[in-house]
């Protein structure tokens, strides 16, 4: 109660501070879309960097990594806070991280997708809808799902950027990263044929007490 946390305005980017009354509650719907928590989605970040070393030290590659945000708005574009954090947290350069959505600020997104398939860079790339259906980038290795999904056919075809076959790597398996606590993979786990292994929810602490 009191606290002052700052109200940006979409669409002329001015910060107000807003001071808290005792209790304010959000629905899961308005996470990320009316309120971003850094914090968390650093710690998140990294914890997907520990599969993604664990990977390249087993097969001596970097997956390819797909992320699906909430949105892309102006000034409060949840991709691009992810993209920085990716950046901040790979340190591999900007080539290594990049954005693909159909906003204003990413130039010539079919060619991005182009590049993320048939190039070494970029290995992780943030998409909020663009990537969702009717990509083919058979090296994916890692689905992050970072935004709620509600659709079951939306749901498939997200999981799908992951099925494609790719011998030139020797694929056999994706993984997903259910951000909301395995509700999703649990949510869909009848109404779709693909065989998801029960998601391991070792307890991720995303904010200090």
């Amino acid at each position: 109660e009191g606290e002052l946390v700052g109200r940006v305005d979409t669409d002329t980017g001015v910060e107000k501070l807003d001071e808290l009354e005792d209790e304010r509650a959000y629905d899961s719907s308005q996470i990320e879309r009316d309120i971003t928590a850094p914090t968390s989605n650093k710690k998140i970040m990294e914890e997907i960097a520990k599969y993604a070393y664990a990977h390249e030290t087993e097969t001596g590659r970097f997956p390819k990594i797909l992320i699906f945000a909430v949105n892309d708005i102006p000034h409060m574009s949840h991709a691009q806070q992810l993209v920085n954090t990716a950046r901040e947290v790979f340190n591999r350069g900007d080539d290594f991280v990049q954005k693909i959505t159909g906003a204003a600020d990413v130039d010539r997104p079919l060619q991005r997708i182009r590049e993320f398939r048939n190039r070494p860079n970029p290995k992780i790339v943030v998409t909020v809808d663009m990537l969702s259906t009717g990509v083919d980038v058979p090296a994916i290795e890692f689905i992050v799902f970072l935004r709620p999904v509600k659709s079951r056919i939306l749901w498939t075809q997200m999981l799908g950027r992951g099925t494609r076959r790719c011998d030139a790597i020797n694929k056999t398996k994706f993984l997903i990263f259910d951000c909301f606590n395995g509700t999703l993979i649990d949510y869909f786990k009848n109404s779709t044929d693909f065989k998801i292994e029960p998601p391991q929810k070792d307890p991720v602490p995303l904010e200090e007490v």
